[in-house]
């Protein structure tokens, strides 16, 4: 089976850069995601003997799910889904009171989170912050300025009229991005920021083999230097990196082989318990449902593979919720959404579309860790109400209900 989805691997990415011609297509994307995670883990196997080849099953369960989200987000990226968007935005009132409050609150964060990591050091402050119980309330009301702030800096940028006039303001704004990042732990952050810019680079002509080795290894750099701070001593020196490699890059695709195996016994609490965890406690604030799903206890989540991991890549938590009917799901929902987005960007130049699909894109990059789009849907929402506020949506639909 590992041969066969190599041939369909390279038949997949054949078709799809004969139709689309472009590599920042979700299907090419996804399709070459797992071609070289799976090329990459089954290279290791070979070489250090550790590990577990994968199943036969596994691959059937991701030539499905690959070839369906391939059609869907085909099918929904062609011109007759694309829709009529905002192309530029450019800086009024709004867009400039969050662009100071961003990097007022954000300061005052940051201010706190240092002066935390002076008292506790890194490795406990994971511990201190994790639930932000014991945060003040300043603080909290600061993190809620994170993503209307990296909206407007990518607005800033795209705009060279923006870029223009505020280069100072958004500079300081990045800055205190990455700081918040770092000192609040956030490697899916930095993560986000890094396919950010390469992709921004990409579309505007201006990113080289340079550019793009420079922005890998500065990224890289600051994500294991998270890592290690975080770990303290609970991992030497000498064997950081190649853990860290194994854990977060090539953990994920047996952990999910062991479910479709059945050798790992994990199943929901509830229907959909995974990616409708957001919507269960949704509802129960409400009072309308009386479920709360734990989402599992974190030792029944971990897995050896050998090395420890408790994520089952972006298509394993859909299976695990609903089986091999929910691979076509996960694939519906992924290949239509990004498919709309790039349909918007492609034809339409599509401002809001663009960042969106820029911010999003490395949930398509890293789907072989995990769900960041639904198993974080409260920021996905957010992200949507603020690029809905900042594009000028709520002004352009005021005025059509009126004319019309």
């Amino acid at each position: 089976m590992e041969l066969i989805f190599y041939l369909f691997s390279f038949l997949m990415l054949y078709i799809i850069w004969t139709l689309f011609k472009d590599y920042l297509h979700p299907a090419f994307i996804t399709v070459a995601v797992w071609f070289v995670i799976i090329f990459s883990y089954n290279y290791l196997i070979r070489k250090t003997g550790i590990w577990v080849s994968l199943s036969d099953g596994f691959y059937l369960v991701i030539i499905a799910y690959i070839l369906s989200f391939c059609i869907f987000s085909g099918f929904y990226s062609s011109r007759k889904f694309c829709i009529n968007t905002v192309e530029k935005v450019s800086f009024g009132l709004m867009q400039k009171s969050f662009l100071y409050a961003s990097i007022l609150f954000l300061f005052i964060s940051n201010v706190y989170y240092i002066n935390l990591i002076k008292q506790v050091g890194f490795s406990l402050l994971r511990e201190e912050t994790e639930f932000g119980s014991s945060l003040p309330i300043y603080v909290k009301l600061s993190s809620y300025f994170l993503q209307p702030g990296i909206i407007v800096f990518f607005l800033g940028i795209t705009n060279p009229s923006n870029l223009k006039k505020y280069k100072i303001h958004l500079f300081v704004l990045a800055v205190m991005i990455l700081i918040s990042f770092f000192t609040s732990m956030n490697k899916g952050g930095f993560f986000q920021l890094a396919v950010c810019i390469f992709y921004f680079l990409k579309v505007s002509n201006k990113l080289n083999k340079k550019t793009f080795i420079a922005l890998v290894l500065i990224f890289l750099g600051f994500v294991i230097t998270l890592q290690f701070l975080r770990s303290g001593n609970e991992t030497s020196k000498s064997n950081f990196f190649t853990r860290f490699l194994y854990v977060y890059f090539l953990s994920p695709a047996p952990a999910f082989d062991a479910v479709v195996t059945g050798s790992k016994n994990l199943h929901s609490e509830y229907f959909g318990c995974w990616t409708l965890s957001f919507f269960y406690r949704f509802f129960n604030k409400l009072g309308v449902c009386n479920v709360l799903p734990s989402t599992l206890l974190k030792s029944e989540k971990w897995i050896g593979v050998p090395y420890a991991t408790n994520v089952y890549t972006m298509p394993g938590y859909f299976y695990i919720d609903f089986g091999i009917i929910g691979i076509i799901i996960c694939a519906f929902l992924y290949g239509s959404i990004f498919g709309k987005l790039y349909s918007g960007i492609k034809y339409k130049n599509s401002i809001d579309k663009k960042i969106f699909y820029a911010l999003y894109l490395y949930c398509l990059v890293f789907q072989f860790f995990g769900d960041w789009f639904f198993g974080f849907f409260s920021v996905t929402l957010q992200t949507l109400f603020w690029l809905f506020v900042l594009t000028h949506k709520f002004k352009s639909y005021a005025l059509r209900f009126i004319y019309d």
